[in-house]
């Protein structure tokens, strides 16, 4: 309901034409329950509620990131697997404009312990450390990959976890906050004479500044980032969101440039939410909001 209030008072914002594509994004571990990570059926629940009320034809010109769900879940061998999952949603469509896009590389801070947690009476499965799970890539395993490779990452199922997919007609990049710092769509690049993405989206939770050498995006288009990480008090570009312009994509020898879009306005959501955001949130947050961009041609990747 939160996240639904949040899009709302976006909408109020937001550009009318229908002409005008809205990318809504949210930060990494918005979804994670009380106990860290959802069961299955949790998950299940979270990512068709959301998709019930974005399908609405109110919604039909909007791009919803949800930011990300941890689940958790039993192996044949009875050990804890974990997923950390992008959930994107095109409005007003149904169960077919869902996808997934998959974390990769997971670190010890992506589990909260007891401790950090309200409701620790009863622990429960989903209170996870990295010790406690089977099937994460720390550094090592990442690099150590062997499915990666040009046009590796491109979607052929919504759920199939990769990060390269058309929507709207405009090919777009998804990385989860450390996948966007270890290259993992750079890794994979577009294959030869395939178009690049014209929008790289990353919901992050403390990844700081873009990578200049993990922006994909073509030239004249855009990466745009939300994390939730930073307090409120800091001031650094870095901080809770960014759209950037790419004047030079990103080649063998040297990163992508960017210019920065200068956000048009700032809501504050504590008195746009009710008050119990208080039992989901230390911050009830704030609503950043960009200009409309016209969006670039679509380019080959030549090397």
């Amino acid at each position: 309901m939160l996240m639904k209030l949040s899009a709302e008072k976006a909408r109020a914002h937001a550009e009318t034409s229908s002409s005008c594509l809205k990318v809504f994004v949210a930060p990494e571990f918005y979804f994670r329950g009380r106990t860290g990570a959802y069961d299955l059926e949790g998950l299940q629940a979270v990512v068709s509620q959301l998709r019930d009320w974005a399908s609405a034809p109110q919604w039909r010109d909007w791009l919803f990131f949800f930011g990300t769900v941890v689940g958790t879940f039993l192996d044949p061998n009875n050990q804890n697997e974990v997923i950390n999952a992008a959930v994107v949603h095109r409005g007003g469509s149904g169960p077919d404009g869902t996808r997934i896009v998959m974390k990769e590389a997971l670190a010890p801070d992506d589990f909260l312990s007891a401790i950090h947690l309200r409701n620790t009476t009863n622990p429960a499965r989903g209170i996870l450390t990295m010790e406690q799970l089977v099937g994460l890539k720390d550094g090592t395993q990442f690099d150590a990959v062997q499915n990666r490779g040009p046009g590796k990452e491109h979607q052929e199922r919504p759920f199939d976890g990769t990060g390269v997919f058309d929507e709207a007609r405009v090919r777009f990049a998804v990385e989860v906050c450390a996948d966007h710092l270890v290259s993992r769509l750079a890794k994979s690049p577009t294959a030869w004479l395939d178009w690049l993405p014209q929008v790289q989206v990353i919901t992050s939770c403390g990844v700081g500044d873009f990578n200049a050498d993990s922006v994909v995006a073509s030239k004249d288009g855009f990466v745009f980032r939300c994390d939730g990480f930073f307090a409120e008090t800091q001031q650094s570009v870095a901080a809770h969101s960014r759209l950037s312009k790419v004047t030079g994509a990103r080649t063998r020898s040297q990163g992508a440039t960017l210019q920065e879009v200068q956000r048009t306005k700032t809501v504050k959501l504590r008195n746009h939410l009710p008050m119990w955001w208080k039992h989901c949130f230390s911050e009830a947050g704030e609503l950043h909001v960009y200009p409309s961009q016209a969006a670039p041609w679509g380019n080959v990747r030549w090397w």
